[in-house]
């Protein structure tokens, strides 16, 4: 069945609220620690240059992006390689010339949409939605001014804008909607023999000459790495909190002065019927609308259901589907004049059309929420841990201040900043450049280690901001250099890989012989299976993917192989992934009808394609902007 891949944001209302972001506070850390530091340069977009600081604060923000989108299943060496470098180097050249793009274009947002963007943002709400003073405090833990936030959020606006307006201009052809659907809709039927490549490992066959000829020729796959062990102090906000005991008066004077905060104003949750009226429009088809909108007023006052007229009748497509309904509304999110009207509405009454830059509204209020509040034992807690957090930062930025000084004037011990910050000095296990446990799964932190002033040296490392919250300085413990393993102490893992290697060699050139053979008619499928005892399994299904990791992937190969023009049986063998070979005769082939689709799954693959089209031409603007610009990199201070 048609894979579903719905866009959220639908509707009138959809163009007023941007969509949901994330505050990237680690692009905002604590940068006093590096004042002082002499500018390196890594890349250059005309006379705009991109410093190591600012790359490094991205390449860690991408970095935790990663790691909370894997849930924290990403290799750490792959954010030592040049690749991930690369793709945020470059997202960075991007973000300048779209920049310089829009400010030639003079593109602007109004202070509505603006507000109505930073009320959409998460963070700042509270259990009653959008909180004014939570705002203002994560904005001040992360050391910016309102004014500042703002500036950067006007600006991820008008980003917003020019991509929305590429995605917009973007369309699918119904030809290309029918070729979708036939492919969606899609049926195959084959049948599939898997071999695990665990059954075809001896490692005991793989003899001494062929270890040591691998040992000689491949000498580099078998050093130890470079790698260090470094005593290190860690401060972080977490642990300062874990030390501050609140006064409870200080929590009851907070919660009285707060009270607001934790109460919840009356709420209304309304529906709508839009007749869209286009911003060009003259006066006598403004007219028109109105009419329509007015008849629809009267069919509602003759009894007529208000979400079946919704359903019929609404240009706000995204609502109409679920008859007009809006949800909760949220005031400073809509039209001036909507939002007048339906304060003014009881539960059950219809507004009169309502003038709005969209068109005409009929607006009823479907549900009243009365007013209610958290007594203080209900956010007793909640306040505490803010009160402690808020005291902790405080601290954590005067202690940050005396750790930076106290271990560069003292580069040659961590015992004055034991002495006098009353941090733990602790001893990490060994690691390499690329990768490491615990605290040295941070790449900033192994880059500190293995620099010079910590290796040649001897020296404190600089401060090391391994979250926004967690900063660390280290020295040397113990060092060791980059070696070549002995023979003897790698022979075992030599004398696996080759087993491994032949195994999968054999197994590999065991499919492709089978799969000549049955192409060639030197045999039939049947007598195959039935003469080597193998488990035969089916496949019969639409390409909506399997439910598991193997399942997917024989899905796919099942899907990618190509059709017999004479619609005879084809056959192929293929890695399903580095311990399974799949064996397969596609048997079938039953191309999707397009005519038989529901109406809602054919704007779906319409859809589908527009969005897909609509990134292409994102990605073509942004090369284009690159065509003309003169762009370096610095390849060495990456």
């Amino acid at each position: 069945m048609l894979t579903t891949i719905r866009d959220k944001a639908t509707g009138w209302i959809a163009w007023a609220i941007v969509i949901l972001i994330s505050i990237p506070f680690a692009l905002w850390g604590i940068n006093s620690y590096f004042e002082g530091a002499s500018k390196v340069v890594v890349a250059s977009v005309g006379d705009v240059e991109i410093e190591r600081e600012a790359y490094q604060q991205a390449l860690a923000q991408q970095q935790r992006t990663l790691v909370q989108m894997m849930g924290g299943e990403v290799d750490p060496e792959f954010f030592g390689g040049y690749l991930f470098k690369e793709r945020v180097i470059n997202q960075l050249i991007d973000d300048v010339l779209f920049n310089e793009y829009i400010d030639s274009r003079g593109y602007r947002i109004s202070d509505r949409e603006l507000n109505t963007q930073i009320r959409s943002i998460e963070a700042f709400h509270s259990d009653y939605g959008f909180s004014s003073d939570r705002y203002q405090q994560l904005l001040q833990r992360a050391g910016l001014s309102v004014e500042g936030f703002e500036v950067q959020q006007r600006r991820e606006a008008v980003f917003d804008q020019v991509e929305n307006g590429l995605i917009k201009s973007a369309f699918a052809l119904d030809s290309s909607v029918r070729a979708l659907l036939t492919l969606l809709h899609q049926k195959r039927e084959a049948k599939f023999v898997l071999f695990n490549l665990e059954d075809y490992i001896d490692s005991s066959l793989v003899g001494d000459a062929e270890i040591e000829a691998e040992y000689v020729e491949n000498a580099e796959k078998y050093f130890s790495p470079e790698s260090v062990q470094v005593d290190y102090v860690i401060l972080s906000v977490d642990d300062l909190a874990k030390d501050i005991t609140i006064d409870e008066a200080e929590i009851e004077l907070i919660y009285e002065r707060d009270r607001e905060r934790f109460v919840q104003p009356e709420a209304r949750s309304i529906r709508h019927i839009l007749i869209a009226v286009s911003q060009d429009a003259t006066e006598d088809e403004i007219e028109e609308k109105r009419i329509v909108a007015l008849d629809l007023l009267a069919k509602l006052a003759d009894g007529v259901d208000f979400s079946e007229v919704a359903k019929d009748n609404s240009d706000d497509i995204g609502s109409a589907r679920v008859g007009g309904d809006l949800g909760v509304m949220q005031l400073g999110t809509m039209p001036q004049a909507f939002e007048t009207t339906a304060l003014d509405l009881l539960v059950g009454e219809v507004s009169e059309p309502i003038r709005t830059e969209y068109g005409f509204h009929i607006v009823e209020v479907t549900e009243l929420i009365p007013e209610t509040y958290k007594s203080y034992s209900d956010v007793r807690d909640q306040l505490a841990e803010e009160v402690r957090v808020s005291q902790a930062e405080m601290r954590f930025v005067e202690t940050a201040e005396e750790l930076r000084n106290i271990s560069y004037e003292q580069p040659d011990t961590l015992q004055p900043v034991l002495d006098r910050l009353g941090l733990t000095l602790m001893r990490s296990p060994w690691f390499s450049r690329g990768f490491g446990d615990g605290v040295a799964t941070s790449q900033a932190f192994r880059d500190a280690a293995f620099s010079d002033d910590v290796i040649l040296d001897g020296l404190n490392s600089e401060v090391i901001e391994i979250d926004v919250n967690t900063l660390a300085v280290m020295r040397k413990s113990d060092y060791q250099e980059r070696t070549l393993r002995s023979l003897d102490d790698v022979k075992n893992q030599i004398r696996d890989k080759l087993g491994v290697q032949n195994a999968f060699q054999e197994l590999e050139m065991t499919g492709m012989r089978f799969v000549k053979d049955l192409n060639n008619n030197d045999i039939q499928w049947s007598d195959w299976i039935a003469a080597n005892a193998f488990a035969e399994e089916s496949f019969s299904d639409s390409a909506s993917g399997g439910a598991d990791a193997v399942n997917s992937s024989i899905n796919s190969i099942i899907y990618d192989a190509l059709p017999s023009p004479d619609e005879s049986s084809v056959f192929g063998s293929k890695w399903v992934n580095d311990k399974i070979l799949i064996v397969y005769q596609l048997r079938a082939v039953d191309d999707g009808d397009p005519s038989s689709v529901s109406a809602e799954d054919r704007e779906e693959a319409k859809q589908l394609l527009v969005r897909r089209n609509g990134a292409e031409l994102v990605s073509d603007f942004k090369r284009n902007l690159r065509v003309n610009a003169d762009v370096s990199i610095y390849e060495d201070e990456l």
